[in-house]
């Protein structure tokens, strides 16, 4: 036996790592897909097994998808620096991969991991790094794909413990079976639950060491509502949090039923992906006894109590508390319980606290009494039931308390165990609601420069204090109208110091009489200096207006008292002073038949008798109660006079009125015939809303018009002819029309286009939706907030409707625009932007079966973050999508484009097919499109980054007449036929398989992989950074056909696949060929099974040249022989016997043993002998696996003293 010795590495050796012992701990996966259960798939041939480490490396370049055929068992697994994401997707059980000990590293990994079935063998660690990702799940077996809740947790260790480490990511995509008893701590990064499930993480205990909990993740699809029952500890001098990351849903919650404890620190946030999709908030549930600081960070809600444990329900409850947790509020907390119960925590933030909600019945009966104090300086809401403060207790700098109560309902805040209560400078107590009681019990008072709102903004009710009020020089708000007003009643002792405000606002004009305001059942104080009437103006009216300490009527209140005549109904005559309007002025108006001046509060209709020519001429403020137009001849409002206050307008007749002055009044604009036209730029305030509210009426802008809401119904028309109407909420039902620019910078959905007529959306301008954010881009479509209906009624569009936007219109941050039933060109639905950027999606899942048509014909070059999704509905509809890029710039899709739910059983899945007629288009993800992709002259498609078409399968029709570039680090397979005129260039290290029939223009392959077992008519040249890998798959044979000639380059290498046991492999068929290259040669048999003289066919025909090596060895005495003038590979006997050297190099903490390839087949041997001892001749150990390698791995152990090693012929 010849042999060449290492020398002794032992004390060098020792200086630098320790002394080396010889253990099958780490197992690195070679460069192939094969099955993860086969020694091929592995270095050194064989398989990792129950002690042993797997080791994705940098050796495993492939990206793809890999499999398991058995269940395999290891230690534990390690991603490191492999070419791409490590995905796993064995779905089929009992192939599980079984994880010991060892657990999952992650740590140093410069990619993610996905298994679709995991196995827990034994509590062990989940390291993984910042910005990495260990996904359990699903069957796209992508890190960020789509959710499929096709993940499998198969329990082998109940009761075993896994620790979660690293600031990365952990993600469960599961269905509903349970974890079975598993605890977990999360000491850093994230442990996510994808889908919404009960038992989300087991049934085991959770304990929280400084990282968090997630409902969802930013993965599409990821939804739900949640109840989890484990106890969770927060353990000491760490913080750590619970998080919604849901990306799709509405009104969702997440239900903590289990007991919280501990004293560390706990935040909960809300960084959802779009709108607020947990705004039922975390509800604490369980009986929890914290005692850190929980935070509650800003859009984030708290709700205190629910529904018994083990109900996956959200209504409130008598369950749940907050501990003895210190507790900052930054966002919201609710209080939902439903019976008497004491807070004894301190409450500090911005964020906003309420009592009860509306929406959640029996928090009508929740008495929450106060015990500390509440410093936080956002809003106190008490929605139903009782807020009551103890003796010792404050709530000193809450800006605003709410009182809400229901209708019939009380809500009450009992302030009766102190001695007063003081409302602070600055803050407000704000009754709301008509018919409800708000009532507060004890003695309070307002001090200087506070403010009292008995029934809000717009409603009538009365503030109820059932004890003593002392107003010390506040402001008092006051609606206040003929039938209703608002009020304070006292039922104790009044008294009033400083001078006190009433605001008074109006609604409409008030009949003469006294309006009692401030009602005392007690002894009242003060006089009429403590009191001064606001907002009620006597000049220029028919009315005077006082305050009165006193009538005989009402002896013991403050009344509002309202002299004079009562406001007239006036009608248009004009003809004097050139038309003029104005006030106390021209006598234009007849009264029941007497002519008469215009004053303040009048109403005033003008009508077809009155004088339109000259134009109707506004002078000074007016201030109207309310403008009716009603005419079949046009009227046009100029002037430099303003219709101001609380008007309202309304345009009904067939005529025109034209607004071409400037308005300020604050009421509803009601378009219910002819049409109303706005020239002015400010013919409607802000503020104002326009609502066109009959079949044929019209709203139309001839300027720029900013409003608050515009809503019209079907059959009406708003026609922004020129300039820009802006507007911030409403839904258009009706017909658009206008080459101006429509802008809605709305929070809510918008609905555009319930379309019962033909070209009801006949719009040519530029259509602008974003959010509260004024758009700085004409030309740009944006929803930054709510999604966008693009739809009609299901069964009521019409043949020749269409929302065609082919005026330089673009889509930039959409939420999610969904596009349903309308018609356009040839029965298609049609959508054309001018540019597409930013993020959301764009999406089909409304309306009928039917074609949208998505044209984006961009000059610019923009990125595009969101998804275009096709979808099948459950139903049957199949709503397909065609994507077609036009115009010279280059559109970045970053996000998938595909399909977004697969159809109903028995229906057909919505197409997605893609044409790139002009520019370029650039594809970063893994997309999902199954339909046909055109490429015209002159215009690029490329796939790049990690990008791959049909999820790595592609089994549609390419027509390329222009170039499609596939730049991908992905595996890519062509199942479908590649035709055209076009350049097809293949870039980048990822894997092409043509499985079907290429006839493109010309094939360019600059680096990767040419695989498949289709046809090939193009001459094919492979240069240095490529090589061939025939095969319709990483793990069957097939046969490669190259209808021309076949070129390899010198550096290039080829991967082929023989089977020992059936005699078959892996071939190219060509007319000529030229070898070169180095040759690798996987036997799917497996080790040991091939013998001398077996020959495989890898090429048709023979050629000229050669290869430089075929690696790895057939078996121990064996190599490969190739015949260029057959294409014959043949198994010989024989080994190089020269002695050769052995390489050693340190890779972190682990030594690698190399020798030369031409040398495979050679057995490494070790020994391990103490220090005095040194080498001996005896105690040679063979390392198995070596002889089929020409590398081994090897871990240190310091406790070693001295190791050799050596190479030996067999």
């Amino acid at each position: 036996m010849k042999t060449r010795l290492l020398v002794s590495i032992s004390l060098a050796w020792a200086a630098l790592a320790g002394p080396v012992r010889l253990v099958a701990a780490d197992v690195v996966k070679t460069n192939n897909l094969d099955a993860l259960n086969l020694g091929t798939s592995w270095v050194g041939g064989t398989a990792p097994t129950a002690a042993d480490t797997a080791v994705f490396d940098g050796t495993y370049a492939t990206t793809g998808t890999l499999n398991v055929g058995a269940l395999v068992q290891w230690s534990g697994l390690r991603v490191t620096s492999p070419g791409g994401a490590v995905l796993i997707n064995n779905g089929t059980s009992p192939n599980n991969i079984g994880i010991g000990p060892n657990g999952l590293d992650l740590s140093s990994a410069t990619t993610n991991l996905v298994i679709k079935r995991f196995q827990m063998n034994a509590s062990q660690t989940w390291n993984i790094a910042a910005g990495r990702s260990f996904r359990l799940g699903d069957t796209t077996a992508t890190p960020t794909g789509g959710s499929g809740r096709t993940g499998v947790f198969v329990n082998n260790a109940p009761g075993a413990t896994i620790t979660k480490s690293g600031a990365g990511a952990a993600h469960l995509d599961m269905g509903n079976a349970t974890l079975g008893s598993v605890n977990w701590q999360v000491n850093a990064g994230t442990l996510a639950a994808i889908w919404h499930r009960t038992n989300a993480f087991g049934l085991g205990t959770i304990t929280l060491a400084g990282g968090g909990l997630a409902t969802g993740t930013p993965i599409s699809g990821s939804v739900g509502n949640w109840a989890w029952d484990n106890p969770i500890t927060l353990q000491t001098a760490t913080t750590s949090f619970i998080d919604n990351q849901n990306i799709a849903g509405a009104d969702r919650w997440l239900k903590l039923e289990g007991p919280i404890s501990g004293s560390g620190n706990l935040e909960f946030r809300d960084t959802g992906v779009g709108f607020n999709n947990l705004n039922f908030g975390f509800i604490l549930a369980g009986s929890n006894t914290m005692s850190g600081t929980v935070t509650i960070t800003p859009a984030a809600e708290v709700r205190v109590g629910g529904s018994a444990p083990g109900l996956n329900t959200n209504p409130a409850g008598p369950n749940g508390g907050l501990g003895t947790a210190t507790i900052v509020n930054n966002g919201w907390l609710t209080f939902s319980r439903t019976d008497a119960h004491a807070v004894s925590n301190g409450i500090s933030g911005t964020g906003s606290v309420r009592i009860g909600s509306e929406a959640l019945a029996g928090t009508d009966a929740q008495f929450v009494t106060l015990h500390g104090a509440w410093t936080h300086s956002g809003n106190t809401f008490i929605n139903r039931g009782t807020l009551a403060l103890a003796a010792g207790s404050s709530l000193p700098n809450t800006a605003e308390i709410y009182l809400n109560a229901p209708n019939v309902e009380t809500t009450t805040l009992d302030v009766s165990a102190l001695a007063s209560y003081t409302l602070g400078s600055g803050r407000k107590l704000i009754g709301r609601g008509t018919t409800g009681a708000n009532v507060v019990n004890g003695n309070f008072i307002a001090a200087t420069n506070s403010v009292l709102v008995p029934g809000g903004s717009n409603t009538f009710n009365t503030l109820t204090f059932n004890n003593d009020l002392a107003l010390e020089g506040v402001t008092l708000l006051l609606d206040v109208s003929s039938a209703n007003w608002d009020r304070v009643q006292v039922n104790g002792n009044f008294t009033a110091s400083g001078v006190t405000t009433i605001q008074c606002v109006q609604s409409g004009a008030l009949t003469t009489g006294e309006y009692p305001l401030i009602q005392v059942a007690g002894t009242r104080g003060g006089t009429n200096s403590n009191f001064l009437l606001a907002g009620l103006i006597s000049a220029g009216t028919r009315q005077s207006f006082s305050l009165v300490y006193g009538t005989p009527t009402y002896p013991n209140d403050i009344v509002l008292v309202v002299g004079g005549s009562t406001p007239a109904n006036l009608t248009w005559v004009g003809g004097v002073a050139t038309n003029t309007w104005n006030v106390d002025g021209a006598v234009n108006w007849d009264n029941l038949g007497t002519p008469d001046k215009f004053f303040n509060n009048d109403s005033v209709t003008f009508d077809n008798s009155g004088s339109t020519n000259p134009p109707v001429n506004l002078l000074g403020t007016l201030l109207p109660a309310t403008v009716t137009v009603n005419a079949d001849t046009d009227y046009t409002f100029s002037g430099t006079g303003t219709i101001s206050g609380a008007a309202t307008l309304t345009k009904s007749g067939s005529g025109t009125l034209t607004l071409a002055n400037t308005n300020t009044y604050t009421g509803l604009t009601t378009v219910s015939g002819g049409t109303l036209a706005v020239t002015s730029g400010a013919a409607i305030p802000d503020t104002g809303s326009v609502s066109v509210d009959t079949a044929g009426a019209t709203f139309k802008v001839n300027a720029s018009e900013t409003i608050a809401t515009l809503n019209s119904v079907a059959g009406a028309t708003v026609d922004v002819a020129t300039g820009t109407l802006s507007y911030t909420n409403g839904s258009l039902l009706g017909t658009l029309t206008g080459a101006g620019t429509l802008a809605r910078f709305g929070t809510t959905d918008t609905v555009f286009g319930q379309l019962t007529t033909a070209d009801a959306l006949a719009f040519n301008g530029t259509l602008v939706l974003r959010g509260s954010t004024p758009s700085l881009n004409p030309g740009s479509m944006q929803a930054a907030t709510g999604r966008f209906w693009l739809h009609s009624a299901a069964g009521s569009q019409l043949a020749g409707t269409k929302f065609h936007l082919d005026s330089g219109s673009s889509l930039s941050n959409a939420q999610d625009l969904i596009v349903g039933n309308w018609d356009g060109d040839s029965g298609n639905r049609r959508l054309t932007l001018a540019s597409l950027t930013g993020y959301g999606a764009l999406r089909s899942d409304a309306g009928d079966t039917g074609v949208r048509h998505i044209i984006v014909d961009q000059a610019v070059d923009t990125t595009y973050n969101g998804l275009v999704l096709a979808h099948a509905g459950t139903g049957g509809q199949v709503r397909s999508v065609f994507f077609d890029k036009r115009g010279a710039g280059t559109l970045t899709m970053a996000n998938v484009m595909g399909r977004q739910t697969a159809a109903a059983s028995g229906s057909t899945n919505a197409a997605f097919d893609l044409a790139v007629n002009g520019g370029k288009l650039v594809l970063l993800a893994t997309n999902t499109m199954d339909g046909a992709i055109t490429v015209a002259s002159g215009a690029t498609l490329e796939v790049a980054g990690a990008g791959l078409l049909g999820n790595g399968t592609y089994a549609y029709a390419i027509t390329n007449d222009g170039t499609l570039t596939l730049n991908s680090t992905g595996n890519q397979t062509l199942a479908g036929d590649v035709s055209g005129s076009g350049a097809f260039i293949k870039n980048n290290t990822g894997t092409l398989r043509i499985n079907g029939t290429f006839t493109n223009g010309s094939l360019t392959v600059n680096g990767g992989l040419l695989g498949g077992n289709g046809v090939i008519e193009n001459a094919v040249s492979l240069p240095a950074a490529a090589g061939l890998a025939p095969g319709a798959t990483a793990s069957t044979v097939g046969t490669l056909t190259i209808n021309n000639a076949l070129t390899l380059a010198a550096g290039s290498t080829h991967y082929f696949k023989v089977d020992a046991t059936n005699g078959v492999n892996d071939r190219v068929d060509f007319t000529s060929a030229t070898f070169a290259g180095a040759l690798v040669v996987t036997n799917l048999s497996g080790p040991g099974t091939l013998t001398n003289g077996q020959t495989f066919p890898i090429f048709s025909a023979g050629g000229t040249g050669g290869f430089s090596s075929i690696t790895p060895a057939p078996g121990p005495g064996q190599s490969w022989s190739f015949t260029a003038a057959s294409g014959l590979l043949t198994v010989v006997s024989g080994l190089n016997t020269t002695p050769t050297n052995l390489t050693a190099t340190l890779s972190g903490s682990n030594l690698v043993l190399s020798w030369p390839a031409s040398h495979t087949g050679w057995i490494l041997q070790t020994q391990t002998n103490a220090a005095s001892v040194g080498i001996t001749t005896n105690g040679w150990f063979d390392v198995f696996g070596s002889a089929g390698t020409n590398q081994v791995t090897l871990t240190p152990n310091k406790a070693d003293p001295a190791v050799f090693f050596r190479l030996r012929l067999p």
